[in-house]
C-alpha cells in the first residue's frame, strides 16, 4: 500500500469553510469515480507541521493506493471529469503546497482513527532492522502504522508513525509531532471485491 500525502494551506483571505467544502467535494468525486488502485482518502486539519506555512490553517490530505500504478490514474482523474471542477475550486484557493509518497512498512493505515503523526529519521549508522526494533514498543499493539518516505519525495523525515493519539516517544528520537483533526465528511473509500 502507498500513501500520497499533500500538505496545503489556503490564501490568507480565503473563506475556510468554503475551502474545506471544496476539499470534501474533491475527495467525494474521487471515490465516486472508483479509480483503479484507489482505496480511500481523507482530509485533516493539521498542526505542528514545520514544513507547512505558519499563521493560518494547514491541511493534510491522505490518499491510500494499492500501488504506484494508481498514481497515474489518480493524477489524471484529479484534473478531469467530475473531479476537475472540485480540484480547480480547491486549488484556486491554495497559497502553497508540498507532497510526499510513502509506503506502508508496519501495521495498517487507519485514517478513521488517525489523530497524530510522529515524523522521525533513522539515526545514522543504525541498521533498518535495529531501527524497526527500536520503535517496536510503540508499534507492537497494532494501532500504529509505520510509513516510509519513498525516493526522498517530500519534505519530511524518512518515517511517519500514524496513530490514534500522540505517541510518548523519547526526546532522543527527535520526533516531530503533528496533530490531525479530520475535516468533517472528507473520508471516502472505494469498496473492492476480492
Amino acid at each position: 500500500m502507498l500513501a500520497y500525502l499533500l500538505w496545503h494551506w489556503p490564501l490568507p483571505d480565503t473563506d475556510v469553510s468554503a475551502y474545506e467544502q471544496a476539499m470534501i467535494d474533491f475527495h467525494r468525486s474521487l471515490a465516486a469515480a472508483q479509480p483503479a488502485g484507489f482505496l480511500e482518502s481523507t482530509g485533516f486539519r493539521s498542526s505542528g507541521v514545520p514544513w507547512a506555512a505558519s499563521g493560518g490553517p494547514t491541511y493534510e490530505d491522505w490518499y491510500l493506493l494499492e500501488g504506484s500504478a494508481a498514481m497515474d490514474i489518480l493524477n489524471d482523474l484529479a484534473v478531469s471529469g467530475d473531479s476537475k471542477i472540485h480540484h480547480d475550486t480547491a486549488a484556486g484557493a491554495v497559497e502553497a503546497a508540498s507532497a510526499g509518497l510513502y509506503t506502508l512498512r508496519v501495521g495498517s493505515a487507519d485514517l478513521a482513527a488517525a489523530r497524530a503523526c510522529a515524523w522521525l529519521a533513522k539515526p545514522r549508522g543504525m541498521t533498518y532492522q535495529n531501527f524497526f526494533a527500536s520503535i517496536e514498543p510503540w508499534t507492537s499493539a497494532g494501532d500504529v502504522a509505520v510509513l516510509r518516505r519513498q525516493m526522498v519525495l517530500g519534505p519530511t523525515p524518512e518515517f511517519c508513525l500514524l496513530s490514534p493519539q500522540q505517541l510518548d516517544l523519547p526526546a532522543s528520537m527527535g520526533a516531530v509531532h503533528c496533530r490531525l483533526a479530520p475535516v468533517s465528511g472528507s473520508r471516502f473509500g472505494v469498496s473492492r471485491s476480492v
